[in-house]
This record gives C-alpha cells, sequence and structure tokens, in this order.
C-alpha cells in the first residue's frame, strides 16, 4: 500500500504514531518487579528525603560490544494504571513528554522522581509497565513508500500486556496531589510550616489585586535535570497562592515563578518570572510581585 501526504490529516510525530502500536526491537525489557516509593539512598541528611519509585528492570545484554552505549542510545517510556479495565497512562501526568524517561543504568535498578507517578494515599494496587525507543526514532521524518511510515525496530515491545504489580501502592509525594486550599475563616488548610512533612516545600505566591486586572501563574522546580511543573494556577481574592511541592535535590534546588497580568478589558497580557533557590531541608518559600513587574495601568 502506498502512503502520500493528507494536507488535511497532519502526519503525527514518531512518539505519537507509536503510542498505539508495539514495537519490533530486540531489546524487550521484562516485567520491572519490586516497585516501590522509598527516600534515594543517596540522598538523606538527617530527617530530609528525596522520594523515588524503585525497581529493577532487564532488557539490555550485560554484555557485547554495544553495552556501554545502550544507556545513552535509549529513552525509557513508562506507564501505569490501577486496574486492568483502565487505559494506560504515562508518567508524569499525562504530559506531552509521552512518560520519556533517561535510563540511569543498563540492565539493573531503575529510580524515578516520585512526582513522576500519581498521588495515592489509600493503598491501591498500580500497574507500571515499559519499553525502550532508540534515540534516532524521536527523530525520524515518514516514509511514505512504505505501509508501516516509521520504523518499529527502533522500538522496543512492551515488557508485559498486564505491566508488573505493585501490591500496595502509596504515594504522598506524586502528582495531583490535594493542595492547600483557603478555609471559611481566611486561614489555608496544610498551610501551616509545621505541617509541612520531611521533604515537602510550601510555596507561597504573592500577586497583586488590581481592579480591571486578573492575575495567573505557572511553576516550575527544578534541578539536575528533573522538573516538577504546577500550570495554570489562580490566587485566591487576595492574591495569594500556595502550593505543596517536593523538594527534589539532593542539596537543593531552585523555583522558577511565571506570572502573567492580563487586563480584563483589553485582554493585553504581560509577564513576569522570578527565581528562588532553595536549600535541602526548607520549608517554606515566599515569591512576590508587584504591580511594578506588570504593564498596569493606573
Amino acid at each position: 500500500m502506498m502512503l502520500t501526504p493528507d494536507p488535511w490529516n497532519p502526519t503525527p510525530s514518531p512518539i505519537a504514531w507509536i503510542q498505539d502500536r508495539e514495537g519490533t526491537g530486540p531489546y524487550q525489557p521484562s516485567d520491572p518487579n519490586y516497585l516501590y516509593v522509598g527516600d534515594a539512598p543517596d540522598s538523606k541528611l538527617g530527617n530530609n528525603y528525596s522520594y523515588y519509585v524503585h525497581f529493577y528492570w532487564h532488557g539490555f545484554p550485560s554484555d557485547g560490544p554495544d553495552y556501554p552505549h545502550l544507556a545513552a542510545d535509549y529513552k525509557m517510556q513508562i506507564q501505569w494504571r490501577y486496574y486492568d479495565t483502565e487505559p494506560w497512562r504515562y508518567i508524569y501526568g499525562d504530559t506531552p513528554g509521552y512518560g520519556l524517561t533517561g535510563i540511569r543504568y543498563t540492565d539493573v535498578f531503575e529510580d524515578i522522581p516520585a512526582y513522576a507517578f500519581p498521588y495515592c494515599d489509600f493503598g491501591a494496587q498500580i500497574r507500571v509497565r515499559i519499553r525502550v525507543i532508540h534515540k534516532d526514532f524521536l527523530t525520524l521524518t515518514p516514509d511514505f513508500d512504505a505501509y508501516e511510515i516509521y520504523d518499529r525496530s527502533l522500538v522496543s515491545p512492551w515488557s508485559s500486556e498486564y505491566g508488573s504489580t505493585a501490591p500496595s501502592y502509596y504515594n504522598y509525594w506524586g502528582f495531583g496531589r490535594p493542595q492547600p486550599q483557603q478555609t471559611s475563616g481566611g486561614g489555608w488548610t496544610e498551610s501551616d510550616p509545621d505541617n509541612v512533612t520531611d521533604g515537602q516545600i510550601l510555596v507561597s505566591v504573592y500577586l497583586p489585586t488590581v481592579t480591571g486586572y486578573s492575575f495567573s501563574y505557572e511553576i516550575e522546580n527544578l534541578t539536575g535535570g528533573l522538573t516538577q511543573n504546577f500550570r495554570d494556577k489562580s490566587p485566591n481574592s487576595v492574591g495569594v497562592g500556595k502550593n505543596l511541592m517536593m523538594g527534589i535535590g539532593s542539596s537543593g534546588g531552585s523555583i522558577s515563578v511565571h506570572a502573567k497580568c492580563t487586563n480584563n478589558l483589553t485582554h493585553n497580557t504581560s509577564y513576569s518570572t522570578k527565581m528562588m533557590s532553595y536549600g535541602l531541608g526548607e520549608k517554606t518559600l515566599d515569591i512576590f510581585f508587584s504591580d511594578s513587574d506588570f504593564d498596569v495601568s493606573p
């Protein structure tokens, strides 16, 4: 069958095209096992931890000339679901990253930041499956002279049709964690610094309140190539937003807040960004914006 480009149906990217297809590559991983959420062994200092999901996996050969390069040449793709009747979902909250992560080791222990997996406080069963994708696959161009427009041999089969099962899954540090809410008395639930647990940071964002303007913000918590995002957040009526985040570095990290100001009449927008570093064990961060940070007319 010959395929030709259809201007009304744009050709999907390789990573979108392979989403519902099985790869045929040689390095099919075994099911990840011993999946649990815990502290990073090398990141302890006192009572402060960075939390990770740990599991073992096998897929690459343990010897041969290509062995040292395989981890650098491939990305791991990870999906999860709670029940067999649910669709598979990518880690990191179905973000555009398609569940891709770097491979730290070639055949044994992996650790993925806990916030890549969903928040859960009731001990559910969770299933996880993995496959590996060659870096060259991600930049392929379609071949319209073939029935398959991308090379599936650069993608391994999934580890299992069902995935591995973690029998009792708790993840207090996962994405989707409930955020502090304002109470009827004007205070905040879970906002007292004494209630912030080890490994957590309460980030408070203070934005101006100006008649005729609305404000929103996004937060990036980043360090060492790892990023935790909180997008499209709105402050309360007095311009304050509060967000529980993870400390994601073994010695600290940095917070970047991107604030947006919108004129409610003209819909013109202006932006301001502020950054703040934090050290290991810090519990609270306060980031302030004022009228002068935006294009606000008197």
